[in-house]
């Protein structure tokens, strides 16, 4: 059960793709590197989601992100994060997630965009 200091707005309302080069560079640490993205990146990746309207202090989306990411993986929470954060914006973003990992692609084969899949499902398998 969500019980945080703020409500966050409903997951529709969001767009983690508004910011394409924001989302890539988020999504290119989260699914590339060792560590979490670094929190003031985290940061503006999801205020940068919310509807322009709504606002929150820096501690209240400290405080939904951790619930998100500590959210069991069988709970509804962590199915919201992963299709709205992680998948949407790599769907619509590939482009910029790309960008991160160096990747050209190998057009005359699949194209950037199977390639660039390709390398970051490695990445995040090995």
């Amino acid at each position: 059960m969500l019980n945080l200091s703020w409500t966050p707005p409903p997951w529709p309302l969001l767009d983690f793709s508004r910011n394409c080069s924001l989302a890539g560079n988020w999504l290119g640490r989260w699914y590339g590197a060792p560590d979490p993205p670094p929190l003031e990146l985290t940061l503006d990746y999801l205020l940068a989601a919310l509807p322009r309207n709504t606002t929150a202090t820096v501690g209240q989306i400290t405080e939904w992100y951790i619930f998100l990411v500590k959210a069991p993986s069988d709970s509804q929470a962590q199915r919201d994060f992963v299709e709205h954060v992680l998948v949407e914006p790599r769907r619509r973003c590939t482009k910029e997630l790309c960008a991160q990992f160096d990747y050209d692609g190998i057009p005359d084969l699949a194209g950037i965009g199977v390639g660039c899949l390709l390398q970051f499902c490695y990445l995040r398998v090995t």
